[in-house]
């Protein structure tokens, strides 16, 4: 599971830093287990907030900005529980599905290099 979690929190980071935010200072979160940068005029929630290990939100842009970008990690400790990848990827997706009714999986796929899921 550990192996996952470094997948998803490098991929993440990846994200953050390949796209222009056009912040010139960064912020870092930094865990036992994990750290992320992140662009100086998001506002973090790191107090468990929907049994999250942090959530990341952007600023709204203007009056007519709906959405405010975000990035969050859940920590799930799945020892003992016999649950496969798949499983944990199908429980997951169903999950996302049932909490925000419009939301839509654009991709979820397997990484077939190291066995890994990327969303």
């Amino acid at each position: 599971m550990n192996t996952i979690l470094k997948h998803l929190i490098i991929l993440t980071i990846s994200l953050s830093s390949t796209i222009s935010f056009g912040q010139s200072q960064w912020k870092t979160l930094k865990k036992n287990n994990y750290e992320i940068n992140y662009p100086n005029e998001w506002k973090l929630i790191d107090n468990n907030y929907m049994e999250t290990a942090f959530i990341i939100l952007s600023k709204l842009d203007d009056t007519n900005d709906k959405f405010k970008e975000n990035v969050n990690l859940m920590i799930q400790d799945l020892s003992g529980l016999n649950i496969s990848l798949e499983n944990l990827v199908q429980i997951s997706e169903k999950q996302i599905n049932t909490m925000l009714t419009d939301a839509k999986i654009i991709e979820s796929k397997k990484n077939r290099k190291k066995q890994n899921y990327i969303s």
